[in-house]
């Protein structure tokens, strides 16, 4: 079984699950064609864990052919390695295909070990961690791959599953429609200024202070803390001493943090390059450490970069406010103060309106916004 770096129980049930279905195919099989599948989808699922060795493996091939400087780890963007993870939802949506519907494989039902063995692993897989949402491949591929093909099994057993592609590609267009025209789209600055060159901000971070610190924090991550300590930059260098900052994050010392910030300010705002560029902000709100969040906002971090990981801001995360870690949601809190999100994001707005008035652009253009963020 697995772990999350921290995760509240719920968390921990979904990754576990993920885990589980191959043991219940694994203990209940009892034919070879049965032992074959189950090897396939299970074996083919689980290699999900891999990527982090393909990514080193095309790395060293990369850097033997074109240069060093164009290598990727699993944490940075790279082509490659998005196209590799599309293709290999591909492959996992046509091994669920000929899971459900192979000569001989028994239709879906409860008395079956199948049927547990792969609906228990596809339920941890997408709801841990909102992965069917905030992981690009899972999201774009897999996950509406395998409702097609459920949906299919379930209900038609087409040769083309034409009438499951007619269902999805209808609640595709009605999701759209209603990103397009009934949603709600949150106004975010032109441009951020920070507390350096806006006097209203500054003055709200320092009045805010004392309500955001009187709340006791809980105790940083032990494992977070352990899984942090292992991990290596595409040049080999401990993340540790590569981003100080992110280890004072981490280790829970606002203290050591303020040091990193006053020798070095850069480091409010500096990504990590090899881990979705993700910045101090994306880790102290990811983490809920609200004292490590209002010293990098003092020291001028943008809280409307964007953490490539999950396509959200800083204060997006605040204004949800949940937790992968304490798996609770306390929506627009930093520490004691209640309303810190929604004050901080209403004076950045005011200073700086949107650039873009969503309500004034034409409907081509709302459409394809919305594609080209999914």
């Amino acid at each position: 079984f697995g772990y999350g770096h921290g995760c509240g129980v719920g968390s921990w049930i979904l990754l576990n699950m993920h885990h589980a279905g191959a043991l219940i195919a694994l203990q209940f099989q009892a034919r070879a064609g049965e032992a074959r599948l189950d090897t396939l989808l299970f074996g083919w699922l689980w290699a999900i864990h891999a990527f982090g060795l393909f990514a080193k493996v095309q790395s060293k091939l990369v850097a033997l052919t074109i240069g060093k400087e164009y290598c990727a780890s699993e944490g940075q963007r790279s082509v490659v390695l998005d196209g590799a993870k599309h293709v290999y939802s591909l492959v996992t949506v046509r091994l669920i295909y000929d899971y459900l519907n192979a000569p001989g494989q028994p239709s879906l039902g409860v008395r079956h070990y199948q049927t547990w063995a792969v609906c228990v692993m596809l339920t941890g897989r997408y709801l841990v961690n909102d992965n069917w949402r905030n992981v690009d491949f899972l999201r774009r591929v897999e996950a509406p791959g395998a409702a097609l093909v459920f949906v299919d099994h379930l209900l038609f057993r087409d040769p083309h599953l034409d009438r499951a592609c007619a269902i999805l590609l209808t609640a595709l267009a009605g999701l759209i429609t209603h990103a397009v025209f009934l949603a709600q789209h949150r106004p975010k600055p032109a441009r951020y200024h920070g507390p350096a060159e806006h006097e209203e901000l500054r003055d709200f971070l320092d009045e805010a202070t004392p309500r955001v610190l009187e709340r006791e924090q809980e105790p940083p991550s032990s494992r977070v803390a352990a899984w942090f300590a292992t991990q290596k930059t595409a040049r080999g260098e401990a993340f540790a001493t590569a981003y100080p900052a992110l280890a004072a994050i981490v280790a829970g010392d606002a203290k050591a943090l303020e040091r990193h910030l006053l020798d070095d300010p850069s480091r409010a705002d500096s990504p990590n390059t090899d881990c979705h560029d993700s910045r101090p902000l994306h880790w102290s709100t990811g983490l809920q450490r609200a004292d490590a969040t209002l010293l990098l906002l003092k020291h001028g971090a943008n809280p409307y970069a964007i953490d490539k990981n999950t396509g959200k801001d800083a204060v997006d995360k605040g204004l949800t406010g949940f937790s992968v870690l304490s798996g609770k949601a306390c929506p627009g809190e930093l520490g004691g103060c209640s309303d810190f999100w929604a004050r901080l994001d209403g004076l950045c707005v005011a200073r700086s309106p949107p650039a873009v008035d969503w309500a004034r652009l034409s409907v081509g253009t709302r459409i394809w916004r919305v594609i080209a963020k999914f």
